[in-house]
């Protein structure tokens, strides 16, 4: 939405306007990043290395389209784990850091204002 009302007003706003809005939606891809990252490794510490070597190593080609097929479907239901824990305990946690007077619901405020 920052990109978009850079249309009908004069140059030097609009190129302001480009510039924050680039930097408004590089934040959001950073965090959108780095949380899918956190959430990878604290899920391959618990179950990636046994599971590679129960299905890569003993059962070989057979382990590896089994592995493919986990893979796939757990790719497929994360968006649901995401928002499920969204609407969860996410929710209240930042709840709880905006009562106690914390600046953590800012980045949840701004992500849901339509700013970007």
């Amino acid at each position: 939405m920052i990109i978009s009302a850079a249309q009908g007003v004069p140059g030097w706003a609009a190129g302001l306007l480009i510039i924050t809005g680039v930097v408004v939606h590089t934040v959001g891809e950073l965090l959108h990043f780095a949380a899918g990252f956190e959430l990878s490794f604290a899920l391959a510490e618990a179950v990636g290395p046994g599971l590679v070597i129960a299905l890569c190593v003993s059962w070989g080609r057979a382990g590896w389209i089994v592995l493919g097929g986990i893979l796939a479907a757990t790719g497929m239901l994360a968006p649901w784990v995401v928002g499920e824990r969204e609407k969860g305990a996410g929710k209240f946690a930042w709840r709880g850091a905006e009562r106690r007077g914390e600046n953590s619901g800012a980045v949840q405020g701004t992500r849901n204002s339509g700013a970007g």
